[in-house]
């Protein structure tokens, strides 16, 4: 990656190139943790379990020495008394061992969490290619994690030699002593030891964690394009979306007007709405709604249905309901059949000439017209 783009790159990283790099197995880790999390509990361990594991010790060390002469030409014998010491030994270190790895799996958790992925197992050309394995080579993290090693060397190494120093002069003595005593001395002062190294493998541990943390968080930043190029996909292109719907919307639009010519009947207001409603004698649900608009629509739906003979009848306060609580293509809310019916029985009485002249008022339920709800918000106001 170039200077110039690591500069452009100011803007934290959205969740989506989060989730992207954690698919790919991207995820901040911190070897010093790992470390840490294994001596760590080790130490807890031996500080809480050192008399037990000192006479496990010396029990195996009792068992591994005690060897039954007529075993000793027999290599059968031999090979079988030295599994039984192995498998003994195994006992006595295993909760050490298990406490230790799981304090490993801890550290190594800490940061980026369990996540399981088959990506990072994927062959990449790009890192056998020599000339790029140099530039890691000699990189700044591979200089950091050079440097973050050989502080954990001088510091640790500092504070075992200034404990070990006082302990030089024990040395002799401690050789000379009795076995049990000497195992348990030692365990003594190797558990001093491991707890005066700990200190410093805590502050390494949280530096690392720390510079792991912030370096994958740099590593993922984002310029202002790549946010805009991140919408674009995932939202799509605005401009392409708004063109389909602009098509589906027109398409709908002539579907709605082909319908117009089988409607039954068109309720107006009249210049304003138009709805066209259709229902077939012997239907046994009720009217449904083939065409609404308001305006231009609502003239187009009118110009159609004259021309197609379909009965236009004015009925303002039905018409604004009628397209305020209906969808296209659905059946009329319960609270217009009356309404509506009469309408219908008006219509059936002109086709058949027993009736002439204007429908008259047809009313609706209260809250219906939203005519009427625009009017209480002004009195209201």
């Amino acid at each position: 990656m170039a200077e110039s783009d690591k500069e452009d790159r100011t803007l934290p990283a959205s969740q989506k190139r989060l989730a992207d790099a954690r698919e790919e197995g991207n995820l901040p880790r911190a070897r010093e943790l790992t470390t840490l999390g294994m001596l760590g509990g080790s130490i807890a361990t031996l500080l809480f379990t050192a008399d037990e594991l000192a006479r496990g010790a010396q029990q195996v060390l009792r068992h591994g020495l005690t060897i039954e002469r007529r075993a000793i030409g027999d290599p059968s014998a031999m090979a079988r008394h030295f599994a039984n010491v192995a498998l003994e030994g195994f006992g006595v270190f295993a909760p050490l061992m298990t406490v230790a790895f799981v304090g490993a799996l801890i550290g190594t958790l800490a940061l980026g969490g369990w996540n399981f992925t088959t990506k990072p197992l994927g062959v990449k050309f790009d890192r056998m290619n020599p000339v790029n394995g140099i530039g890691r080579m000699f990189s700044m993290h591979t200089f950091a994690q050079v440097g973050k090693g050989l502080l954990a060397v001088v510091l640790v190494g500092a504070v075992a030699l200034s404990y070990s120093s006082g302990s030089f002069s024990e040395l002799p003595a401690l050789a000379a002593s009795e076995v049990h005593a000497a195992i348990g001395a030692g365990a003594d002062r190797l558990g001093g030891a491991l707890l005066l190294l700990i200190f410093p493998l805590i502050g390494i541990g949280a530096a690392d964690g720390a510079l792991a943390w912030w370096k994958h968080a740099s590593d993922l930043r984002m310029t202002a394009q790549d946010i805009k190029d991140e919408m674009k996909e995932s939202e799509g292109n605005q401009e392409v979306k708004g063109k389909i719907r602009a098509q589906q919307r027109a398409m709908a639009r002539r579907r709605m007007m082909a319908a117009v010519p089988n409607a039954d009947v068109v309720v107006t207001n009249p210049t304003h709405y138009a709805v066209a409603l259709s229902y077939k004698e012997g239907q046994t649900g009720a009217p449904t709604v083939v065409a609404k608009g308001v305006d231009i629509t609502a003239a187009r739906i009118r110009e159609i249905a004259d021309e197609a003979g379909v009965l236009i009848v004015e009925a303002p306060p039905l018409a604004r309901a009628l397209y305020a609580n209906t969808e296209l293509e659905q059946e009329i809310p319960g609270a217009l059949f009356s309404a509506v019916a009469q309408v219908l029985a008006y219509v059936y009485r002109l086709r058949h000439g027993i009736a002439a002249g204007e429908l008259g008022e047809v009313p609706v339920p209260p809250g219906m017209d939203p005519l009427e709800k625009e009017m209480a918000k002004a009195a209201a106001a």
